[in-house]
């Protein structure tokens, strides 16, 4: 079992990173978008039981959709999952911090560790999940530094 971290930035907008990849693959994450305000600074949701139905090999300008969708593998690791969602620091942006600096890694620390905290508080015990994957968390679109975000 995982949970995945996912910032659903521009799941709207261009539809060819990971997020808006990973959202299209797995619909039912989009209510999240109808039902969560907007993520305050100490802030993540963590959502479960989002099936997968797509299935994707590729990002930016080369995705593909995989004919047939996803796997029965797939599908079952996905509703094994738990999906956090925490937005990152768009540098792109003159008014953001510099991503090096203390505002801006303490900043980012406290968004996973709401998200983390919330998944390794859950009750009951058994549906607790350790694992983790990020990806390169908003390095593509945001710009990101992919070495302090790996």
């Amino acid at each position: 079992t995982a949970r995945v971290a996912v910032a659903p930035g521009g799941v709207l907008a261009t539809g060819k990173m990971q997020e808006p990849i990973f959202f299209a693959e797995r619909p039912e994450l989009l209510i999240s978008l109808l039902v969560s305000e907007r993520l305050g600074a100490n802030e993540a949701l963590l959502m479960g039981g989002a099936r997968q139905f797509g299935a994707s090999i590729g990002v930016g300008l080369d995705v593909r959709a995989v004919k047939g969708g996803a796997s029965k593998v797939q599908r079952e690791v996905a509703e094994s999952q738990d999906v956090m969602q925490v937005d990152a620091i768009d540098f792109r942006k003159p008014e953001a911090p510099p991503q090096w600096s203390r505002q801006a890694i303490d900043r980012e620390l406290l968004k996973l560790y709401a998200g983390h905290s919330a998944a390794m508080m859950r009750e009951p015990a058994e549906c607790r999940k350790a694992v983790d994957a990020t990806g390169n968390w908003c390095c593509d679109a945001f710009g990101g530094d992919k070495q302090l975000k790996a």
